[in-house]
């Protein structure tokens, strides 16, 4: 280096490894001062100060909407982009089918030319954060370096960051090593942008070293994922936390009447991202209410009218917040053992063909419904079967290997001798009816479904087995208060045979891209969903589910007769 560089060897830290990793980072990105972030109220009112300074964000009103921040990103810059997320394991098969894959030498070699010099003039941000609670045996320790203080402070709200995770590695602990940045570097007496960024974007993970870097975007934290991660208690119940600490969510379409219970998390100590701004300087978007204040300035600064051609919040705009401050959170959410999981439920946005709700016959049956998740692709094509984007275990753009290896993980997990296995549950609150109107409610009334579900788990519920799984019996599902005829209570329920004989049709299309690292017992559920549909087309009875195994569920179907709606 061709000058000292103010803080670098002031790390509150003797974790050897770590400090000549960031020693390391600062020679190659060459900012001008390194600081380790603390995580405390003192270093978070002075971020959000600073950034205040620079533009980055604005203070919103203190008496709407205390301690909160808002923030407009560059328009070229309003989400992570699939085709430049890059899984580089050292052999291009073990990448699989469904990510995009760079031989780690090269992509070593572009990313090293990418970073060189690449935080000039700005500060660089050492990260110590933990997914999931302090102390947790199922939480995981990172540290993520960033020239982003917008970053800095979301890590604040969205993890566990600074001293305590610091304390957690001790001195010679595992970390997850992430580098960010902004790809902005300053010359001397350049002036800065509000929102930093690079129109070339890249996001890579080597799976080997576990290293993760992001080049160019402003957000920086989209390698975490909020999503509940799970291991084995000594009781052989899977225990779950959310390794998250925070919210991050889309905000349009977010209301009282929709989620009142996110509504009222916001409340306070939160950032947002891409909303419209209104006169007295608080946050609008779309659905937040049925009409949109008057004088609203949109996601670009521009002024608003509800005759635009645009708009006024990004579709893609988002909120960072408090989990803590949800309403309606669970009080051992953050609870080190995990809470126990009785069900998994997993969904996709059907207008057509799938059940309101689904139980799988038994462990492998709910891998098999699961590797298949779908979407409908476009309004325009959302009642043809063929136009389909699959989403397995709705994980497609997060699963860093080998989606047929994930298959075979989650297989594995219910052979595990004396597992005390969930049940698991497909879900769909977009079925509509033949004139493109949705049946089901959806938001809140599907705590209605959820009950039904649990009292599944308590033996209670009725059910009536059909080809793809077990739906809820005539009367099971509790509609009391809603306006739902019987008949659009049958079409949720229903299970067309004609129609899913074409949906079993397309299933080997998609699992051939896979090839030889599809476990066989998932073309074996295959095989089991034609030969059940075939004898329910014929009049015929369909194999007893309930004697399918040592998974089977603890509950069985009460129906007498399969059904073949």
């Amino acid at each position: 280096m061709t000058q000292e560089i103010a803080g670098l060897h002031s790390a509150p830290t003797q974790h050897k490894k770590l400090i000549e990793w960031v020693e390391s980072i600062a020679a190659l990105t060459k900012p001008d001062r390194v600081y380790w972030c603390d995580g405390s109220e003192a270093e978070w009112k002075r971020l959000t100060k600073e950034l205040v300074a620079a533009g980055t964000l604005k203070q919103l009103n203190p008496e709407a909407r205390p301690n909160s921040f808002y923030a407009a990103s560059d328009p070229k810059d309003v989400a992570r982009v699939e085709k430049q997320t890059f899984i580089c394991p050292d052999k291009e098969e073990d990448a699989g089918p469904t990510n995009n894959w760079m031989a780690p030498a090269e992509m070593r070699a572009k990313l090293s030319g990418l970073f060189d010099g690449c935080m000039r003039g700005r500060t660089m941000y050492v990260v110590p954060f933990c997914m999931g609670p302090l102390g947790s045996k199922i939480s995981q320790l990172g540290v993520e370096i960033t020239d982003s203080g917008y970053v800095a402070a979301s890590m604040r709200v969205m993890t566990r960051m600074g001293k305590g995770a610091l304390e957690e590695l001790g001195e010679d602990g595992f970390f997850v090593p992430a580098v960010h940045t902004l790809g902005a570097p300053l010359q001397p007496g350049q002036q800065d942008v509000a929102w930093p960024c690079n129109a070339e974007k890249w996001i890579v993970h080597f799976p080997e070293t576990r290293e993760i870097w992001s080049y160019g975007s402003g957000y920086g934290g989209n390698a975490l994922l909020d999503i509940a991660w799970m291991r084995f208690g000594d009781d052989g119940r899977l225990y779950a936390i959310n390794p998250e600490a925070g919210f991050f969510g889309v905000a349009p379409g977010t209301s009282a009447k929709t989620n009142k219970s996110a509504l009222d998390t916001l409340y306070a100590n939160t950032i947002f991202t891409n909303v419209a701004l209104t006169q007295n300087n608080d946050v609008w978007w779309e659905g937040l209410t049925e009409t949109p204040p008057a004088g609203l300035t949109d996601w670009q600064g521009n002024p608003w009218l509800p005759e635009s051609k645009f708009p006024a919040a990004h579709p893609n705009s988002r909120f960072a917040v408090p989990a803590g401050q949800c309403p309606v959170i669970a009080p051992e959410w953050e609870d080190p053992k995990g809470v126990p999981i009785d069900a998994i439920l997993f969904g996709g946005r059907r207008a057509s063909a799938v059940p309101l709700v689904t139980e799988a016959f038994d462990w492998a049956h709910g891998v098999f419904l699961a590797s298949n998740v779908a979407s409908e692709g476009t309004a325009a094509a959302e009642n043809k079967v063929g136009e389909l984007r699959r989403d397995p275990f709705a994980m497609l753009p997060f699963c860093g290997y080998h989606m047929g290896d994930y298959f075979a993980h989650w297989l594995k997990v219910g052979d595990r001798k004396g597992a005390r296995l969930p049940k698991i549950f497909f879900v769909n609150w977009f079925r509509k009816d033949q004139n493109g109107k949705f049946i089901w409610p959806g938001f809140g009334d599907n705590a209605r479904v959820l009950k039904w579900i649990s009292e599944r788990l308590d033996g209670k519920a009725e059910a009536k087995e059909t080809a793809i799984g077990y739906v809820p019996a005539k009367g099971a599902l509790d509609t009391g208060g809603l306006s739902i005829s019987d008949k659009a209570m049958e079409t949720l329920t229903s299970v067309d045979l004609d129609v899913w004989a074409e949906e079993a049709a397309l299933i080997p299309g998609h699992y051939e891209k896979f090839g030889k690292r599809l476990p066989q017992r998932l073309w074996d559920e295959y095989a089991a969903l034609v030969e059940r549909l075939g004898a329910a087309r014929n009049g015929k009875p369909m194999k007893a589910a309930a004697a399918r195994g040592p998974n089977a569920p603890r509950t069985t179907a009460k129906a007498d007769q399969p059904s073949a709606s």
